[in-house]
């Protein structure tokens, strides 16, 4: 999956589902595009700046760390 800065970056006017990307992660696999989802502000809402990003599984791209955020209420 991507987010719309990723699809309006590489794919502008067009529709990014079922495109395929390579990502640049030290792999040479080509990915297909599955899903578009919103960006995300992580540095606060007052920084309007919209990152490019790609979001894939956990055991296609394993990293040595992650963080699990979760909601209280």
């Amino acid at each position: 999956m991507i987010n719309e800065a990723a699809a309006r970056q590489y794919w502008p006017n067009e529709d990014a589902m079922g495109k395929r990307v390579r990502l640049d992660d030290g792999g040479t696999a080509w990915r297909q595009v599955i899903g578009v989802v919103g960006d995300v502000r992580q540095d606060g809402l007052a920084k309007a700046r919209r990152v490019p990003r790609s979001m894939s599984r956990c055991r296609q791209s394993p990293v040595p760390f992650m963080v699990l955020a979760c909601g209280l209420g």
